[in-house]
Order: C-alpha cells, then structure tokens, then sequence
C-alpha cells in the first residue's frame, strides 16, 4: 500500500545551520522572532522518508475516529505515535516566508526546523526532493522529531474581529501578530506528514478520487511504518478543501476510508466552525457505508456515484 522511496537523517542544529530559514515577510519575522529567532538552536535528530503508492489497498474495519473543534494542539502521549497532518502544496513549505498563513504556514511558523529541511531537500543534494507529487504521482514526505517552537493563536485580543489567519495576517499590527505568539522551551516533539490535495473544477471525477485515497493511504500507511510497534494517532482536518478548494465531505470519507485501509488505531478530524464539523460528520455517515475488504476501485466508484463537486478556493 505504501512504497518507500528513501529515508535520510540528520541532526537539526546541523540543518539548521546550514540551512536557515528565509523569511522575508514583515509579520513572519515578528513570528519567528518570538519564537526564537536564527540564534536559537533546536534539538533532536530529523528523519525525513518520502513515499509512493505500492499494491492495491482493501479497506478494513472502522477505526476510532474522534472529532474535535479547534486547530491542532500537538498533545504528547507516552502511549502512542502522534502524527500531524501538513495541508501541503506540491512545493513542499514552499510559501513559508511569504505572506501566505493557511494550515501549511502556521505549521512551518511554530516548527521552524521545517524551512530548514525544505532548504536541505531543495538543495539538490539528497535523494528526496522537495516535492509531495511528482510525475509519478503521489510522493508524500513525513518528517519525525519536529521540535515545536511556539503556539499560535489566530485570534489575539489585539487582532479582533479579524485575527491573524490567511490574509488576515499581513493587514495586522506587529502587536497583535506578537500577541498571538507563545514560545516554548523543551515541548515534546511533532511528526509532520505533508500530502497534496489534488485541484479540480466541476464534478469530481474517477481519477481525481482515485488520487485522493491514493494520497491519503500512502500517507496513513507510512506513519504506520515510521511509527514501529506503537498504536498510531493521526491528526487531520479539511485537508484540500481552503485554497484548493475541495469538497468537505468527500475529504472528509476519504481520509476515514484511508485510515481504515492503513489501519491507523485512532483518527482525529479537526474542524474551525460548526459547518466544518457538520460536513465532517456527514462524511462519517458515508465512510461507514464502506464494507470491509472493499477495494479501491470500488470505493471510488461508490464516491463517484455520490456526486461531489468541487467548490471555489478561500484565497488563502
């Protein structure tokens, strides 16, 4: 189900020298200030492995899926593997110094070390490329031993009623974007996997449903592997469904489908507003009409026959 294409190491505080981040937003320089800044040193050692679709996938039982309301919080738990998902573009944290501050960007703002392993993979100089597809398809890359930074709060006081998020973020005072900002000194470490959603117009199609759940399983199937022995939680949310504009709740199916095919032990959806959590729970309802030991091909077809459409992108 999961193919994996090359696993590299290395110690942060090396990347991080070689390899700072380029920040050239005014407001992300405010973050990444708080936050440290260039002389602050991260710790642990990064393992970067990146991933193709192998054989065909037949999906299991229904696995423990827990919606929450609100972004992600990065919780430790001794007993388990926590995975994150990063909502990426096919340019791996390619917009992290610009004005850009969706899902992706936020997650590079309180992880750093994450504009450095995109500088180290942009490089040319290691098997793995900055890229989460390539013209082979879905290439998904997991990072392990994030060291998490800072917490961002999207809406600070001082940013009110607007807050800080997409656009947002540019037309805020320095004062609000700081007020948002909270450091963090030795926090438990994140591991990220960064998948595209593919982009599309009209009426999903077999092939772009195809691509969903072969982006999702690749992904869910890698943790399982990068995780070992441990029970495996996974983080996600409206991945594909902001700027790409996709569709809520076919995501939303497809993610739960992916994580029963991969077998993930626990699935956490987040969602920002109540009509994020209603579409959540409505592709729910449609994931748990898949039987057990379904295939892909059939799983696409039930999807299609749904009749989903794509949506217009939120311009952030």
């Amino acid at each position: 189900m999961a193919r994996l294409l090359a696993r590299l190491e290395r110690q942060a505080a090396d990347l991080w020298r070689e390899h700072p981040p380029r920040i050239h937003h005014a407001k992300k320089r405010v973050i990444f200030e708080r936050a440290g800044g260039v002389e602050r040193i991260p710790r642990g050692s990064l393992v970067v492995s990146q991933w193709a679709p192998s054989e065909e996938a037949t999906v299991g039982a229904m696995v423990s899926v827990e919606s929450v309301a609100g972004p992600f919080r990065y919780e430790a738990l001794r007993d388990r593997f926590v995975w994150h998902v990063n909502f990426a573009d096919t340019y791996l944290f390619a917009f992290y110094g610009g004005p850009a501050f969706a899902q992706d960007e936020i997650q590079v703002a309180e992880h750093p070390i994450l504009a450095s392993v995109r500088g180290w993979l942009d490089s040319g100089a290691v098997t793995i490329p900055a890229l989460t597809r390539t013209t082979n398809g879905p290439a998904p890359i997991l990072v392990r031993n994030v060291e998490r930074w800072c917490a961002i709060d999207t809406n600070p006081q001082l940013a009110r009623p607007f807050g800080i998020y997409g656009r947002q973020l540019s037309r805020a005072s320095d004062e609000a974007v700081a007020q948002g900002v909270m450091r963090l000194d030795e926090g438990p470490l994140s591991n990220v996997i960064a998948m595209v959603a593919p982009q599309g117009m009209g009426r999903y199609s077999s092939d772009q449903i195809r691509d969903i759940l072969d982006t999702a399983v690749t992904s869910f199937v890698a943790a399982k592997e990068e995780s070992g022995a441990a029970r495996v939680r996974i983080h996600t949310g409206h991945w594909g469904t902001g700027a790409f504009g996709g569709d809520r709740v076919l995501m939303a199916a497809a993610q739960i489908v992916a994580a029963r095919c991969a077998g993930v032990d626990e699935l956490v959806y987040h969602s920002l507003d109540e009509a994020a959590v209603q579409a959540f729970e409505n592709g729910r309802a449609v994931a748990e009409t898949i039987a057990i030991g379904a295939s892909i091909e059939e799983v696409v077809a039930l999807l299609e026959a749904r009749e989903f459409y794509w949506g217009r992108s939120d311009g952030n």
